[in-house]
């Protein structure tokens, strides 16, 4: 009677061990949060990050320090982001790929569900 109950117990513990843990419990644990990248929007997703990490220097005037680049306009931020998604020089720069001036500059990398939003943004066209 005894070996049964010792053998539940132990049963149950490996159970709760097993069933406990997993990747879902432990995202939820570690304030994980998903990065969605399925339908991806400049003022949604990409502005927040351009106001953070860009503007310091290329904002609305400080020029001299952002290379005469100016993401803070209302009228030409979103096409110069554009701009610069097209010609590759956004995605080079913020992955820090090689022969690229890695940005935000004298900066860490942007985490990569940053990076993800911009390379979807720029693969799904733009959306604004």
């Amino acid at each position: 009677m005894r070996f049964l109950l010792i053998s539940i117990l132990v049963i149950a513990g490996f159970a709760l061990v097993f069933l406990g843990c997993s990747k879902t419990s432990a995202d939820r644990l570690s304030g994980y949060t998903p990065c969605d990248t399925t339908a991806v929007s400049y003022t949604r997703d990409i502005l927040p990050i351009i106001q953070q990490y860009c503007y310091p220097c290329h904002g609305n005037g400080r020029g001299a320090f952002g290379a005469g680049i100016n993401l803070e306009s209302k009228d030409t931020g979103y096409d110069e982001m554009q701009g610069w998604g097209m010609n590759g020089y956004l995605i080079g720069n913020v992955t820090h790929a090689s022969g690229y001036i890695g940005m935000p500059y004298g900066k860490p990398m942007l985490d990569s569900c940053e990076i993800n939003k911009i390379i979807a943004w720029v693969n799904q066209n733009y959306p604004r």
